[in-house]
């Protein structure tokens, strides 16, 4: 428990009494919903801890109906909260006539709320040292489950099957259904092997005891059976296949034959560490060898003291000294694990296992920073121990989803050879209905709810819960008050909307936790999520998948479709093909024959930029000086033995490589492994809430490249299925005052980007007649008004003209200038110059990501709307494409992907000609390759034609 409970129960506890004041009836219920928008930092999962802390009798939260005779908004069931006060101990605590009497002549007398609050908030602090429960054991146990709508006794077991064939006989169905087939059940497969039986008997009985587990399935017992014999693992099986027992048996197992044994889980997210922290602690609980084994996490939420108890124990402290497992995310391991070298000697040396879970996710950049980091901590753990054989005693375990090479890309990430690959899945699973749904077919004037909408509608009719994946978190926010809104709209469904909430990036940890927490216990039927909920947090039994948009990848495709059907049971996948550009090319080749559900996954591969590679490399310097063996100690994990020269300091004293002065105090600290600057954790933008309870709050915290296009004055800001108005924008402080707002539309901004180059710092001549220049830039949106856009139709209701305060950030580019004849030549061929340079642009970002070598995702280009393209200001004309994240200096990243483009930037402009040449939009628009699913202005005022004729010019030789 920490202190932020006992603020959130003071503020809880004084609007309660003043509530009641008010109302002249103390024992009068009260609706959570109302006490929830007067303190805005509280939540439902709050009052329930407060509830398990103080007692039923004295606060009770529960579900109540329009029958109950309370007032129930839209007659549909909500939340209410009973706080009574102990009349006796009021009675005891009331002061006499004398002290009364007594105050008269010394101060004045306490006002009877204040008096209250403070009873109220004496007793809580009283009971919750008695507490021994856990936050999310408590708000589990007292949170009370939503009341069931009644349905008709069809409805309570339909079959999948029967889900399936009966969409085509609903009111909304319009011969949307492209394809629907179905992936097979498959039976459990089990093993003949007999090496894993070699495990210590308890662990054994402990799994069966927790999980009811009587034999393993074929994956598992193999994957077990090559880390007994010594041997590097990686599994790599479909989701919910069972891959966290494969470390969890051998983690206990290796504890009972070594106290002594130390060992590190990585995870990639800190909720997926907590999720499985209270699996492994049960396992442990049934253990009795193991009852003073320390198990904890160890991440950026780790207090350095506890709220309570004694303020001298640093928390941190004891898990390092005391914690025989660790379960952190790459961040904590690199910037507070690896450097203090000394505080963490002991743990090293004792470390015999590293596993790393959701190995896919390292891909790109952070697949690089990760690579560098466990590089690091080999290092550590082999100077850490005496005998400096850290190569044959540590052992690697990762699991994986299904990619083409998961084998070589842990050998990329781990710098290992001896890796075994599991990948023969044995575990069970129900039929998968796959289905291809097309919500463009057949459109009509009479359609009032999106298909997801009417789709959602139906499963909850069915009795089935599902998760709704959105692609982006605008998408996430508007389906989800979509579907609540037409949750609303029927009588027979109003009382499921309290079982529906979003999931996306951007929600505070508690808002997450809360979530999955009521996913996990059923109290939740629907989430509506961005790809934040793709990794394997256990979010309890699911009957189906909606993809609303069709995932850009496979294997993001095939994550998704296996959070359903978790628990051994039929499952639905359906994928929803949208309006958008990409989504039409996806179904532009599944005419043609191409399966979206196809199993064909991309290699996953890790980047190879050596400025990632050098700040590593000083952050390995710094955590010990690199003495011996430094050029096969760089070579070998670094790929080039000159970055030494490059990076480090040589220090002629101890014949050694040191971190150079520049880097320190703290090297680490200067590198973001999942952001290029720390800088841009710092410019982060907050979104305050003004009014609407007894203080301010941050409602959300935005990146800057995110905040360029979404932080604008009058426009309308979507957080949990909520609209708030942005009134206010403070650029010094980065902050935007918002006030929450009932509106039927959201905003789309109107804004002049513009990506000025500031200094430039190397070029290149591929031709004689234009220069491919690296440098400085400064990327600045400016809001020169928005649209308002229907909620329910996504139609235009208004274009507003309003002035937004200029946001801008520092980033590096490459860019090249064009002369006036190209824009005349251009003319006198008919094309749109604006439409034509976007769409060379377009083409210049994917050449430099497949030629350097980086995400394209990472790189960005001045997309220009049709709407404002004919209202520019006079300035030069240029091509140009710059780095998304927000750097200082191009002198500090001077070794990046767009610095290197510099020397190879012949071969990309080669390259994006050959591309839009040999383009066969004229056949079709949808097949252009000029299309990016990252382009803000999705994909409109592109020509094709123009862009050729642009970049065909600088392919030439005049």
């Amino acid at each position: 428990m920490d202190g932020g409970l006992r603020r959130r129960f003071k503020a809880f506890a004084t609007v309660c009494v003043f509530i009641a004041l008010k109302n002249g009836n103390e024992s009068a219920p009260l609706r959570a919903q109302v006490l929830l928008q007067s303190v805005p930092s509280l939540t439902t999962n709050d009052i329930a801890v407060f509830s398990g802390i103080l007692g039923s009798k004295v606060l009770r939260l529960y579900w109540a109906t329009p029958n109950d005779d309370l007032d129930c908004a839209n007659d549909e069931p909500c939340l209410y909260v009973d706080f009574k006060i102990d009349e006796k101990e009021e009675e005891e605590n009331r002061p006499t006539k004398r002290q009364r009497q007594r105050r008269k002549t010394t101060s004045v007398l306490i006002p009877d709320p204040v008096r209250r609050v403070t009873a109220l908030l004496t007793t809580f602090d009283a009971t919750i040292q008695e507490s021994g429960d856990t936050e999310e054991s408590l708000a589990s146990k007292y949170l009370p489950p939503p009341l069931q709508p009644q349905k008709s006794a069809t409805n309570d077991n339909i079959s999948m099957d029967d889900v399936v064939a009966d969409l085509s006989q609903q009111p909304f169905y319009r011969s949307q259904i492209v394809s629907a087939t179905v992936d097979p059940a498959a039976t459990a497969q089990y093993t003949t092997s007999h090496g894993h039986l070699s495990m210590d008997s308890s662990v054994w009985a402990a799994l069966l005891e927790t999980r009811g587990i009587e034999q393993l399935y074929s994956h598992q017992a193999q994957a077990i059976d090559f880390l007994m014999q010594g041997h590097d693992v990686v599994v790599s099986t479909a989701t919910a296949s069972g891959k966290s027992v494969i470390y969890q048996l051998p983690i206990l197992d290796l504890l009972i034959r070594d106290p002594q044994a130390r060992i590190l889980v990585v995870y990639p997210t800190k909720a997926l560490a907590q999720d499985q922290l209270a699996a492994l602690k049960e396992l442990i609980a049934h253990i009795p060898a193991l009852c003073n084994v320390l198990v904890s996490t160890l991440d950026g939420d780790t207090p350095a003291t506890p709220a309570t108890s004694n303020k001298s124990q640093n928390q941190r402290a004891v898990i390092r000294m005391s914690a025989s497992v660790i379960l952190t995310n790459p961040d904590t391991l690199h910037v507070a694990m690896l450097p203090g070298v000394a505080r963490w000697k002991s743990f090293w040396a004792g470390l015999q296992m590293v596993v790393i879970d959701e190995l896919h996710i390292y891909q790109g950049r952070l697949g690089q920073h990760v690579a560098h980091i466990l590089s690091r901590l080999q290092r550590q753990v082999s100077l850490s121990s005496p005998s400096h054989h850290c190569h044959r005693r540590l052992q690697f375990v990762a699991c994986s989803a299904t990619t083409s090479n998961p084998q070589a890309h842990m050998q990329q990430l781990t710098h290992r050879s001896d890796i075994k690959l599991v990948s023969a899945d044995g575990s069970p699973h129900g039929a998968r209905h796959l289905v291809l749904w097309d919500s463009t077919a057949n459109i009509t004037n009479k359609v009032t709810f999106s298909d997801v909408a009417c789709i959602v509608g139906y499963l909850l009719r069915c009795n089935k819960r599902a998760i709704v994946f959105c692609k982006t978190r605008q998408a996430c926010e508007l389906t989800f008050r979509e579907i609540t809104d037409y949750l609303s709209s029927s009588a027979e469904l109003r009382a499921f909307r309290s079982q529906v909430m979003s999931y996306r990036g951007g929600y505070s940890a508690r808002e997450r936790r809360e979530i999955e927490m009521a996913m996990f216990n059923g109290h939740t039927r629907i989430v509506v999520a961005t790809s934040a909920l793709e990794l394997g947090i256990d979010v309890g039994s699911l009957d189906a998948v909606i993809m609303n948009g069709i995932p850009y990848t496979t294997a993001s495709l095939w994550q998704q479709a296996g959070r359903a059907g978790r628990r051994n049971q039929a499952a639905l996948a359906m994928v929803i093909a949208t309006s958008t550009l990409s989504d039409r090319h996806a179904m532009a080749s599944a005419s043609k024959g191409t399966n979206v559900f196809d199993r064909c996954f991309a290699p996953a591969e890790i980047a190879s930029e050596e400025d990632i590679a050098m700040a590593h490399l000083q952050c390995a310097a710094f955590e010990q000086p690199i003495i011996l063996d430094s050029e096969e100690f760089i070579s070998e994990f670094y790929g080039n033995c000159d970055l030494a020269s490059k990076a480090l300091t040589w220090d002629g004293a101890t014949l050694s490589w040191a971190c150079p002065m520049s880097c320190k105090p703290w090297p680490a600290a200067k590198v973001s492994i999942r952001s290029s600057s720390t800088r841009e954790q710092q410019e982060h933008w907050q979104l305050v809430l003004a009014s609407g309870g007894l203080a301010r709050r941050v409602l959300e915290e935005i990146e800057p490249q995110r905040a360029l296009y979404t932080i604008y004055e009058g426009g309308i800001f979507l957080h949990r299925g909520q609209t708030y108005a942005i009134d206010v924008i403070d650029t010094d402080t980065r902050c935007a005052l918002v006030t929450r707002v009932n509106v039927s539309w959201y905003t789309d901004m109107r804004h002049f980007t513009d990506i000025v180059p500031v200094l430039a710092h190397a070029s290149a001549q591929p031709k004689p007649h234009y220069q491919f220049i690296f440098g400085d830039v400064e990327v600045a949106t400016t809001g020169v008004g928005y649209k308002r856009i229907d909620t329910r139709t996504h139609k235009l209701v208004e274009t507003v003209d309003r002035m937004s305060p200029r946001l801008s950030m520092k980033s590096r580019g490459v860019w090249i200038e064009l002369p006036a004849s190209v824009s005349k030549s251009l003319v006198q061929h008919g094309h749109d110059v604006e439409a034509s340079l976007h769409g060379a642009q377009h083409a210049l970002l994917a050449a430099i990501s497949s030629i350097v070598g980086c995400a394209s995702t990472r790189l960005a280009t001045e997309c220009i709307g049709h709407e404002l393209a004919h209202h520019r200001r006079d300035k030069p004309l240029r091509l140009i494409v710059y780095d998304e994240l927000s750097f200082a200096s191009a002198v500090e990243y001077k070794d990046g992907p767009l610095p290197r483009s510099v020397a190879l930037s012949s071969e990309i402009v080669e390259l994006a000609c050959r591309r839009v040449t040999e383009c066969p939009c004229h056949e079709k628009a949808t097949d252009c390759v000029l299309l990016s699913a990252a382009c803000r202005e999705k994909n409109r005022n592109i020509e094709c034609s123009g862009a050729r004729l642009v970049l065909q010019w600088l392919a030439s030789n005049n």
